[in-house]
């Protein structure tokens, strides 16, 4: 259980107090104003919940593939699944418990496919990241069709990492008009074997301290690649400029050439 004193470090650390007693007036003020969220904030430093590592999947091996087949082992509480490898021969065509791959999908939402599941065929066991689950257009709230499964393997299986642009609220430049222009959305990256269950999100970016002009790059120190991720591109990969007021284009360039060739 964490300590009184401790407590009231996590309290304060909310703001950004001068003194000691700037830190007593708002942390009242606080609570007379938002008492249920600073509650909530109390309640998640006592009971913080760690979220439990997802469930080992059984499948089962089907040998009838086409709609009718699938529509058949949906009535009876399937999910048709199909395995994916590096070669032909590794493709599987197997079913799931559908009840607990749906609960899986409502609890992770977004994270789902950034998943990485222990799925056992026989007595083998796979790892797997679910990849493209058809859903249901209608059936309400959701209800899966089907979900394919990429098997994952430690430097070797690749997967896109998305690219996040944080701290563009506190940037001077994009205050005064200036825009970052993805170059990159995604970066191809491989997990190493020191990853857990869950891969990362995103990489991050931070552009608060960016100018104009400025081309952000994989190696520099604004960008934030997350632990156990390789990328497979090079430093000088490039994600982002930034282009603003203020900064002649190479376009104006060109144009402003050919005026002075044509007066010539």
């Amino acid at each position: 259980m964490m300590a009184s004193w401790q407590l009231w470090n996590q309290i304060s650390s909310l703001y950004k107090p001068r003194n000691i007693f700037q830190v007593q007036r708002r942390a009242l003020c606080a609570v007379r104003a938002d008492y249920v969220g600073v509650y909530q904030r109390i309640k998640d430093v006592f009971h913080k919940k760690e979220e439990p590592p997802p469930p080992t999947l059984i499948a089962e091996v089907r040998s009838d593939i086409g709609s009718r087949p699938s529509r058949r082992y949906r009535r009876a509480g399937q999910l048709p699944c199909v395995m994916y490898g590096r070669k032909k021969k590794e493709r599987i065509v197997c079913s799931v418990d559908g009840k607990i791959l749906r609960q899986q999908y409502l609890n992770r939402k977004e994270r789902f496919e950034n998943t990485i599941y222990n799925l056992m065929v026989g007595p083998k066991t796979y790892k797997v990241l679910p990849r493209q689950p058809a859903i249901h257009p209608v059936f309400p709230p959701v209800k899966l069709l089907s979900v394919r499964f990429l098997k994952y393997r430690p430097g070797k299986t690749k997967f896109p990492l998305p690219v996040k642009v944080v701290g563009d609220d506190e940037s001077l430049a994009v205050k005064r008009g200036a825009l970052v222009l993805p170059i990159a959305r995604r970066v191809p990256c491989v997990g190493l074997e020191g990853l857990g269950y869950n891969l990362p999100d995103h990489i991050e970016v931070d552009v608060s301290n960016i100018k104009v002009g400025q081309k952000v790059r994989l190696g520099d120190p604004v960008v934030k690649v997350p632990k156990d991720i390789k990328p497979l591109v090079g430093d000088d990969f490039l994600l982002y400029t930034v282009h603003g007021p203020g900064r002649t284009t190479i376009f104006d360039e060109d144009i402003a050439g050919t005026g002075t060739a044509e007066g010539e």
